[in-house]
């Protein structure tokens, strides 16, 4: 809100206060807003017609206008309307009379009669046009504010419904990829779906993040000793180093299927630093049936799409890897394309397991 000239600031500060009340929903402040908006447009009329006539370039007599603007809202309306001239055609001044007469009765009848939003908001319109045009004052965007935010919000909740919903069919698809991953790996490697396995593989886990950890440090520390720490690459004698360190406590039934199926150390490593067992008997599977799925970006992809019940943008774009206008879009977006891809795993695994 601008206000250049002494006598704008009476009216704009009346209507703008006015405008703060109709942003609240409840009926009491929709109240105070009607009032208040009655006597911003009366305050507004009045400095208008006791103006000298070199500000507002009225044609109609000085002491025409003061006799006006000391009467009623009848004759008040009456002086503004000779006063403003062609200014108001495009204003019915008969609704602000109206709303006036509504605001009397409030004013005088107050009790439990309660002003509908869309008479203030009405009156609002009609008051701030009145202001722009008489004494040169904008608060339409202090008035739209409101619509502005109340689309905004919606915008939100519609976008936040259909992530909900995306994310649930995304996490129907995930736990059916799941179950389908053990009857493959059934199959196949019947013991490892087992739920003896699972209680040998995650506490063996524990044992291994420990050993897995310590040499991941060493390794750091040496590169760091030889200045290499930018350029830290894990070779084939590193990893067989670790992996004959780990072996001994191994589950037998993850040791022979290491061997049967002849992985290398750098494949032992990325199934065991999940800390998924779901993921663990996926990779297994794959594995045990020799199909060529890359599942490491897009499990993380589905995990964490899966898990994201309360909406963070921040988190969302560092998911995303990059700042979007609107993340959410972005991610209903990548949702939709990792379903799609969990979908076509699914098919896969379907398509070859062994039927029994």
């Amino acid at each position: 809100m601008n206000t250049n000239h002494p006598w704008q600031s009476g009216p704009s500060e009346l209507i703008k206060h006015a405008i703060d009340h109709l942003h609240q929903e409840d009926d009491f402040n929709q109240r105070i807003a009607f009032l208040l908006l009655d006597v911003g447009v009366e305050t507004l009329f009045k400095t208008f017609l006791q103006l000298p006539e070199e500000v507002t370039g009225t044609k109609a007599g000085f002491s025409e206008r003061i006799k006006a603007s000391e009467g009623n809202f009848h004759e008040l309306i009456q002086g503004i309307r000779k006063a403003a001239g062609s200014r108001l055609d495009k204003i019915d001044l008969t609704h602000i009379q109206f709303y006036h007469d509504l605001r009397n009765k409030l004013y005088h009848q107050g009790n439990g009669i309660t002003v509908p939003t869309e008479k203030a908001k009405g009156y609002a319109t009609l008051v701030v046009e009145c202001l722009k045009i008489l004494l040169d004052v904008d608060l339409f965007p202090f008035l739209l504010i409101e619509e502005e935010i109340k689309s905004k919000q919606a915008k939100h909740r519609a976008q936040v419904d259909e992530f909900e919903k995306v994310r649930q069919e995304l996490k129907s698809q995930f736990d059916d990829l799941h179950q389908v991953a053990i009857l493959a790996l059934e199959s196949v490697e019947p013991t490892m779906v087992l739920p003896s396995f699972r209680v040998q593989y995650e506490k063996w886990l524990e044992l291994f993040e420990a050993q897995y950890h310590a040499w991941n440090s060493k390794l750091w520390a040496e590169s760091k000793a030889e200045n290499t720490i930018d350029e830290v690459k894990y070779h084939p004698k590193q990893y067989a180093s670790l992996l004959t360190e780990v072996k001994p406590n191994m589950p037998s039934v993850f040791l022979n299927f290491i061997e049967k199926h002849q992985l290398k150390e750098d494949d032992v490593l990325a199934i065991a630093t999940s800390h998924d067992f779901e993921e663990v008997l996926l990779n297994l599977v794959v594995v045990a049936l020799k199909l060529p799925i890359e599942l490491r970006s897009i499990y993380f992809e589905a995990d964490f799409i899966v898990h994201q019940k309360a909406i963070d943008t921040h988190n969302i774009m560092q998911f995303l890897g990059k700042e979007f206008e609107d993340p959410i879009v972005e991610l209903i977006k990548t949702s939709k394309e990792v379903s799609q891809q969990i979908i076509e795993i699914r098919d896969i695994l379907l398509t070859n397991t062994p039927r029994v």
